[in-house]
């Protein structure tokens, strides 16, 4: 493992522990945001927003680092060029969210409100696209062989997998949940 690899995979590891431990705080130091119905961004207008605001730059450290990461371990090519951009992109997205207040509730009225949703659709818009695009990438070494016949996948694609998958995963299910869906389909609706 290069020095690249174990800083990146260190600094993703620290960021996404205070990412997961401020997000989780917020839900008990702001009961009054109901998770279910306000979005994460909200607690930046809370009492906490200060650490709130932290979250936003450990994404952003996660997202540039695991593009780092992968970029350097992965063969050039086009797609992971692409994949590293689609990163930097998410990552410039992330900060720009989190330097400028979302209004809440509703569509964005103050400018400070539109660059927060335009931060959000700069951080989450291209993330997907980089991770398909390093996924693919990770499917085939050097080489051009596939790599699952050697089981020749980084501990660092590995990591980087299992945080996209849990973040994915969890504003996903909390998608659902906000959803129309789930409130005619849950006894309270």
């Amino acid at each position: 493992m290069t020095t690249l690899s174990r800083t990146t995979s260190a600094i993703i590891l620290a960021a996404s522990a205070w990412w997961w431990a401020v997000f989780l705080a917020m839900h008990i130091l702001e009961p009054e945001f109901d998770p279910l119905r306000a979005p994460g961004s909200a607690y930046v207008l809370g009492a906490y927003g200060g650490w709130a605001r932290t979250s936003y730059l450990a994404l952003s450290a996660v997202l540039i680092s695991a593009g780092l990461g992968l970029a350097a371990n992965l063969p050039a090519t086009v797609l992971t060029r692409v994949a590293l951009w689609a990163f930097f992109t998410a990552g410039a997205g992330a900060v720009l969210a989190g330097l400028f207040s979302m209004d809440f509730p509703g569509p964005p009225r103050t400018v400070s409100g539109w660059l927060h949703a335009a931060g959000g659709l700069l951080a989450f818009l291209p993330w997907p696209v980089g991770t398909f695009l390093f996924s693919l990438s990770i499917r085939r070494d050097i080489d051009g062989n596939d790599a699952r016949e050697h089981g020749s996948r980084s501990p660092l694609s590995k990591l980087v997998s299992w945080h996209c998958c849990s973040y994915r995963l969890f504003f996903s299910a909390l998608a659902v949940m906000r959803s129309g869906c789930f409130s005619r389909c849950s006894l309270r609706g």
